[in-house]
Parts: C-alpha cells; sequence; structure tokens
C-alpha cells in the first residue's frame, strides 16, 4: 500500500508493520482522514520495521499503537516527527540510530512503560515534551551533541538521574521532578544558574563524585554502572553524603 513518498507498509499476521522504500514518511494528523494509513489497525501492530532507505518518520505515525512493544528504526533515517510514538504505553525501549539529527516534540510523551531509551549522538536539541508522562523512565543520558533542552520531563515521576553534557547551555528546571539528580561536569556552564536559581533538583557535578565521608572512609559514584562505593574503616559521618545518588544499585 503506498504511503509518503515512493514508501510502502505492510502488516503480517504476526503484527509486525514494515515500511520500506526510499525518502521520507509523509505527516500525519489525529483528525478523522488524516491518520496514518495502518491506523485502522493499529491495535495489532506489535513491532515497527523502519527499513534502510526510509529518511524520516512523519508526524503521529504510530501514535496510539497501545500494543506496540518493539521498533527497529534503520541509520537512514534522519528525522523523527513531532508525537510520532506518543502514547505507545507497551513500548519499554527505544534505540534511535546515530544518524537521526531532529526527533520532535512529545515524539516519546505518553508511553508510560518506556524504561530504557538511547538518544542519538546527532541531535541538538531536546524538545518539548519529549518524555512527558514516561512514569517508568528512570534515568537517562543526554548525548554530547545536545546544546538546548527543552520543557521535555514533565510527569516522569520515577525520573531520578539524569546525565548532562557540558554542551548544553539551558535547561528549563520546571520540567524536572524535585528528587531528581542532574548529574554534569565541573565546568558545566548551568552549575552558576543551578546554584541561583530555586531548580527543585539537585545538580550532582564530578568534583563531588569521590570524597571522605568520615575520618577513614571514602566514597566513589562510577557514573557508568550507577554504583556508589564505601571503603574503609569506622563511622560514616557525612549526612548528606547519599542526597546525589537516587537510585544507585
Amino acid at each position: 500500500t503506498y504511503q509518503g513518498t515512493n514508501l510502502t507498509w505492510k502488516l503480517s499476521d504476526a503484527g509486525v508493520l514494515t515500511i520500506a522504500g526510499i525518502g521520507e514518511m509523509a505527516n500525519y494528523t489525529a483528525w478523522s482522514g488524516g491518520e496514518a494509513p495502518w491506523y485502522g489497525h493499529i491495535d495489532k501492530i506489535k513491532k515497527v520495521v523502519v527499513e534502510r532507505g526510509v529518511t524520516s518518520i512523519g508526524n503521529l505515525a504510530f501514535y496510539k499503537c497501545k500494543n506496540l512493544t518493539e521498533v527497529s528504526v534503520a541509520d537512514t533515517v534522519v528525522s523523527i516527527g513531532s508525537s510520532a510514538f506518543s502514547s505507545c504505553s507497551s513500548l519499554t525501549k527505544m534505540v534511535f540510530p546515530d544518524s537521526i539529527t531532529e526527533i520532535g516534540d512529545s515524539a516519546l510523551s505518553g508511553c508510560s512503560s518506556l524504561a530504557d531509551v538511547k538518544l542519538p549522538n546527532g541531535i541538538t536539541t531536546i524538545s518539548n515534551n519529549m518524555f512527558a508522562d514516561c512514569k517508568s523512565l528512570s534515568e537517562i543520558t543526554i548525548p554530547d551533541s545536545v546544546t538546548t533542552m527543552g520543557y521535555a520531563f514533565p510527569g516522569c515521576s520515577s525520573l531520578y538521574a539524569i546525565y548532562v553534557p557540558g554542551s548544553v547551555t539551558n535547561f528549563p528546571d520546571r520540567s524536572i521532578a524535585s528528587l531528581t539528580t542532574i548529574f554534569c561536569e565541573d565546568d558545566c556552564p548551568l552549575l552558576p544558574y543551578a546554584s541561583a536559581s530555586s531548580m527543585k533538583a539537585y545538580w550532582c557535578p564530578r568534583s563531588e563524585w569521590a570524597g571522605t565521608c568520615g575520618e577513614n572512609i571514602s566514597y566513589s559514584f562510577d557514573i557508568d554502572t550507577r554504583t556508589l562505593t564505601l571503603s574503609g574503616n569506622g563511622e560514616v559521618t557525612t549526612d548528606n553524603i547519599f542526597r546525589g545518588y537516587r537510585g544507585v544499585k
């Protein structure tokens, strides 16, 4: 079935929706007549495969595919449209190829089961509401390519850790829950702003990832494994040592 420029779609009996061809996918709407051509089958879709040759995923392409659990996106895709995967409530993991340079607003909003996300190291902006109401998302790493953070995390009630590179120069605090820790480098340009503002989250620069917490006790935090290690002998005397390490293993 034709959709977009030189693209076709096919839904198998096993619930695998495959998009194939060369070029961009069309943008869709939530209005009657403007939906994606597979919208009438969204309850049957369990997996989406976007094959090599496809260069974009359109707005609202897979909106409300509530039984979708797996997505495979080829490395020819360079952009993801607004609300493309919004309200895919069974989706638990999303891996974007590094070919992608743009992800639209609300692209993963309402994905209430989403717990594991790998963002592409090519985007420069985390768009508004990208992860709105992703209630199972507990941590996320922002790629080094990102310079601007939008109002991206409202309703992310389980989010305890965000890893922010030094390239980020803008970060709206109102989208971050008070229990969230933001890990960053010591030279992060946002640190002076964070300490001077009423930002709810706790900012934890690299200089606080290791230190002493007693006369003969030291601590270190491994950001890759999220492991906090205490070593030495005696009593831990620093009451707030754990404030930056919520969710450690």
